[in-house]
Formats: structure tokens, C-alpha cells, sequence
């Protein structure tokens, strides 16, 4: 299914390749309804958080328009993500200019 939302959320930017040439990128943190088990054998007992995962996507800067979107695991870091995400926005958008945090340096 994540192909096919992926595939929809390219798709559905491109009427405003136009009008975006600036885009920004970052990245955010959702849970989800599965929990992760552990044993903590310091304090004893059971223990129970639930999992998450992170979410890296590239925007346009005047319309918000979503244009690239990748969805890993939590410890996914943000600078890896880049290229790949401004290569798909590339593909339909001519790129000037990509603001992003300091996750992104390295």
C-alpha cells in the first residue's frame, strides 16, 4: 500500500510544478498502535512504549505542497534522506533553492 500512497502524493504536487521552485525539508516522528516488550532485568519486571516510526518529506515553500515523502524507522537519520527525496522532487519540479535544519548537514 505504501507504493501506491507514495506514488499518489508525487502525483497529485505536480499541477504546481509551476508555481515551486523553493522547497524545504524535515522530518517528524509518529507512533503507532503496536507496542514494543522488553524485560529490564536492572529494575525488573516488564516494560511496554509503543513504536514509532519517522517520517522525512520535501515541501514547497509557497504552497506546502508535499512533494517527496519517505517513511522508515525511527532511527532513520535525516541526512541520508535528502538526496533521495530531492532527486523524486526533481523529477517534476525545477529546484532553486532546499532549506533544512542542522539534521542534514553530514
Amino acid at each position: 500500500m505504501s507504493p501506491i500512497l507514495t506514488k499518489m502524493i508525487e502525483t497529485s504536487s505536480l499541477p504546481l510544478k509551476s508555481v515551486e521552485t523553493d522547497f524545504a525539508a524535515d522530518s517528524t516522528g509518529f507512533s503507532t498502535c503496536r507496542y514494543e516488550k522488553w524485560i529490564d532485568h536492572k529494575y525488573g519486571g516488564e516494560r511496554f512504549k509503543r513504536e514509532s516510526v519517522k517520517v522525512h518529506i520535501i515541501c514547497g515553500v509557497k504552497t506546502n505542497i508535499v512533494t517527496a515523502v519517505e517513511i522508515r524507522d525511527k532511527d532513520a537519520a535525516d541526512a541520508p534522506m535528502l538526496p533521495v527525496l530531492l532527486k523524486t522532487t526533481q523529477f517534476g519540479f525545477s529546484v532553486s533553492e532546499v532549506p533544512a535544519d542542522k539534521g542534514y548537514l553530514s
